[in-house]
This record gives C-alpha cells, structure tokens and sequence, in this order.
C-alpha cells in the first residue's frame, strides 16, 4: 500500500522500474501470506499449544525476512526517485520506514505483540497527517500558498522585526479575481 502511495506522488506510473516493482512486492506479499495461512497446519511460523499459549515456530523470521525486504524495496525505491518527489513529500516519505523498523525489531526480539504491524500503522497516520498540515497553506489547484500562510509568514517577520530597521509590506487585492481565477 505504501509503495502505491510513493508510485502516486512519483506520478509515472507507467515507468517499467515501478512496474517491476510492484510485481515484486506483491509477489513477495502472496509468497508471506501464503507462509503466514499454511502454519494453521504445519505450525512452522507459529502454534498454539493445547493451553492455548501462542509460541512461535521455527520459521517464524521467515515472513519477518520477507516484510524487510519489502520495506527495503519500497525504500531503496523513493531513494531512487527522490529527484522527482517534492522535497517536503519526500522527507516525510523517507521517514515512514522508522516506526515499521522500530516494530520489526521489537517483534523479532519480543515475544508475542505484532508490534510490526502496530508501527506501519502508527507512521501511516504520521505521515498522513504530516503531508495533511502541509497542505493546510497551499491551494490544491495551483499549489501556491494561500492567505493562511501569508498570514503566518506576516507575522514571523512581524515577530523577528528589529524597532531600529523599516518594516514594510504592501498587500494588493483585485476585486472579482476569484471569477478570473476560476476560468
């Protein structure tokens, strides 16, 4: 899911790289649940005993191999594109990967929580939410900022103002620009 969202804000979805990609990742998705759903019958990943306590099997790290190497992929991926993602996307994007790791690394070492899945969600809504308050100062059509973030930026400068230097500003406002705007 989260290469797909990179793939969008990358915008070539046409390209033959993230094609193979793609293949790759849900490849290497099927291969994982099919691992995951046959330990209810062979309890190689994981088993419950007759007291119904959870205990992982001998192949437990082999899903756990094959989810980082998918977090990998998808990163080495955006690495490769970061060229043609907007720098702001990008470091959000870039930094999706630590909470996901974060939960690999205590799923491996800790015993019985899907901490894994719990940190991919957790930086899904980070990232979401970092890329929503982004959006919060620019027009979604043109992307330049809005009154919001002249606004904001007014009154940094305002804040940083030294009494001893001139401050000016000059605002100009064109009435019935909206209809010329919108044609």
């Amino acid at each position: 899911i989260f290469f797909g969202f990179v793939g969008a804000q990358i915008g070539k979805p046409d390209s033959p790289a993230r094609h193979r990609i793609g293949i790759f990742l849900w490849i290497m998705a099927g291969i994982c649940a099919a691992i995951v759903l046959s330990t209810s019958l062979t309890g190689k990943v994981f088993y419950f005993d007759e007291a119904g306590q959870y205990h992982r099997g001998p192949h437990f790290m082999l899903p756990m191999s094959l989810m980082l190497v998918m977090m990998l992929t998808v990163e080495g991926y955006l690495i490769a594109q970061r060229h043609t993602i907007e720098v702001g996307y990008y470091k959000s994007m870039t930094l999706f990967i630590i909470m996901p790791l974060i939960g690999w690394v205590l799923q491996s070492l800790l015993y019985g929580l899907p901490f894994s899945l719990m940190g991919i969600t957790l930086a899904a809504q980070i990232v979401l939410a970092n890329l929503q308050n982004r959006d919060i100062d620019t027009d979604y059509l043109t992307g330049a900022f809005n009154q919001k973030a002249l606004d904001d930026y007014l009154q940094q400068r305002i804040n940083a103002w030294e009494s001893e230097t001139p401050l000016s500003a000059i605002m100009l406002d064109i009435d019935h620009f909206k209809c010329i705007n919108d044609q």
